[in-house]
Order: structure tokens, then sequence, then C-alpha cells
């Protein structure tokens, strides 16, 4: 029996000398754990990074936020059009490609939550893309989301949080200086701009030995002073070799619809340091211990809790690692690709 063909319309992947979030990363994971079991082609922007055993066909990339995301969706369809496939999974983006077969769609948050978050051009755009993420729901069988405020806004089928391939390991080598690592960027619902406040006003407190790498676009590198080591364009090797090496996770993002940075903090033993918002407020509820060493604060307590956390040094408590290892192992437990293969097979059956 042949493996089932599936096509993925995935436009956020990681590329070569492209800034990419937690979201094309993940992807990256899955793809090669999914891939063993079927033959997949991975529809996405030209200069894709490649893996093993896939296929990939690339559309034009596009200049500008109407480009990413009107014009590539449409370019995207005329490219899925001409594959024969027998499923079709849509991470993003779908909305162009209603008509064309029944399809699986995965929802990474909420334009219209983003939407709130931001202000300006972006305020408008991830509304309009809201209105658009709500008409491409009507025409998905299959509906999965990565945390509960996706799965009650879309009336998803399954829970699948976007952790393929972490496990715990919480023993990195740390740096001998206090460090802190923050992963997006300097502007916008990240708030970048906020880390650096925090980071200074410790240095200014503990001595100027302590450390903040930041991964995020290379166009964010000149916001950052000359201490901060800004890395863009990172392997998801290289952004896990950081974060082994920090004493703490900083993640004040205004809206997260699951917030993989802060999973990873905690796989890797650091404390974390974050806003409260959907996606992280779901990772700290699923802790019953207490002692989870994922602090969410509001913006006036942040500083202080960022200047406590870094002089508290970078070993957890045994209780600590336990409640980390716990909650990794549960969302390890609901996102196995397995189940998403799964689904595949069900899909060329019906």
């Amino acid at each position: 029996m042949r493996k089932p063909r599936v096509v993925w319309l995935a436009l956020e992947w990681p590329a070569d000398h492209v800034h990419v979030g937690g979201v094309g990363r993940y992807l990256m994971r899955l793809a090669d754990s999914v891939s063993q079991h079927v033959e997949l082609t991975i529809v996405t922007l030209e200069g894709a990074s490649r893996i093993s055993n896939v296929n990939f066909v690339e559309v034009p990339r596009p200049g500008g936020r109407f480009g990413r995301y009107y014009r590539a969706p449409i370019s995207a369809r005329r490219a899925i059009s001409g594959i024969r496939y027998d499923a079709l999974h849509c991470h993003g983006d779908d909305w162009a490609t209603v008509g064309l077969s029944r399809y699986i769609r995965t929802y990474y948050g909420s334009s219209l939550s983003e939407a709130r978050s931001s202000s300006g051009a972006r305020r408008v755009n991830h509304y309009v893309l809201g209105l658009l993420e709500h008409f491409g729901t009507r025409h998905a069988v299959r509906r999965l989301a990565i945390a509960p405020e996706s799965m009650n806004e879309f009336r998803c089928h399954d829970l699948t949080p976007p952790l393929s391939g972490l496990t715990f390991e919480p023993d990195g080598k740390r740096t001998n200086d206090p460090s802190a690592i923050f992963i997006g960027s300097f502007e916008g619902r990240k708030r970048g701009k906020m880390v650096l406040r925090a980071v200074e006003r410790a240095r200014a407190a503990l001595g100027d030995g302590i450390q903040l790498s930041v991964v995020g676009p290379s166009a964010d590198a000149e916001h950052w002073p000359s201490w901060v080591n800004h890395v863009s364009d990172a392997t998801d090797e290289e952004v896990d070799t950081l974060i082994r090496r920090s004493w703490v996770l900083l993640a004040p993002s205004s809206y997260e619809g699951f917030g993989i940075p802060i999973i990873e903090g905690l796989s890797r033993g650091l404390r974390v340091i974050a806003s409260p918002n959907p996606g992280h407020c779901f990772t700290s509820g699923l802790d019953k211990s207490g002692a989870l060493p994922l602090r969410l604060v509001s913006d006036s307590d942040f500083d202080a809790t960022v200047l406590s956390s870094i002089a508290s040094g970078p070993q957890l408590s045994p209780s600590e690692k336990q409640a980390s290892a716990s909650v990794i192992s549960h969302l390890a437990a609901i996102s196995d690709p397995m189940s998403i293969v799964g689904m595949y097979i069900e899909l060329v059956k019906s």
C-alpha cells in the first residue's frame, strides 16, 4: 500500500537570511516526523530551507505586508492546483484554497486577538485576516487548535499543541555570568523594548556582567546596544544552544496563541518571566503544583521580577524541575505527530 500523498500549505517556513518565528521552526520539526509516514510536499515561499524526504514547491517571495498575506496565498493556490495529492493540510493562509478540495486546517492563534494587541496598519491588517480566518473555518473538514483560545474561537475538533520533538532536558551548559534570552522583535507585540529596559535596570543593580542574547530579525539589530548578542537567521539548533546557555527566558509578548518560546525555555530548565496572554495562561494552568518556574507578571512588575530571577541564579529546585517535566510531558502526549498522520489516512478513506 502506497503512502498517502499529502500537501502542506506552509508559508511560514524557515528560509536562508529570513527571520522565522516559532511556528516555522515547529513546522520543520513536525515535517521531519510526518514525512516518515507520508509522501509530503510543502508549498511555501521561495528560498525555503530543505529537509530530506520532503518535496518543495515554491512560490515567489513577495515584498511587504499586502504581498505576503494577500498575493502569496493566491500564488500558493495556483501551485496546489497543479499537484496530485490525497490530503491537503493548511497551516494558515487557507482562504485562497477554498474550493480546491476538502482540507485540514491548523490554527496557530487568532488574528482578531492579535489585532486587538496591535496598532496602526498592523491592527487593520489583522482584522481583515481575522475575517478571512473565519471564512475558511466553514470549509475545513478537520480543524486543529494549538491552545484553548483557538479551540473555542474556531470550533476545532482537536487540540494539538506545537511541541513536536521537544523533551525535558534541563542540564544545559550555562554561562558563568548571569544571562537572559529573548526571542522576538524590538517593536510590536513581542515587546523587545521592554526586555531591554528590564535587563538594563538589572545590570545597573547587579553589574554589567549580565548578558542578553536576542534572536530576532536582522533589521532589528540597530535597536539593540553593542553589549547585546543579537542573532538573526538562526537555525533551530542555534536557538536551542542559546537557550541552553541562558539563565532565564523573557517573554513579555502582549499576545500569543500558544507561546512556543516559553515551552522551549521550560524544556531546557530555565526560569521564564512572561506576560499573561491566552497562550501563556494555558501553559501556566497545566501546573497544579504551584512550582512551575513560569512567572506571569504585569507590566509594572516585570522589571523587578527579572531582577529577582537573575539574582536567584540558574539552578532550579527539584520541585521546579519536576513541575516543568510534568508540563512538557503532558503537552508532548497530546501533540503526537502520529495523530496527525492518522487524520491524513482518515481523510483519504472518507
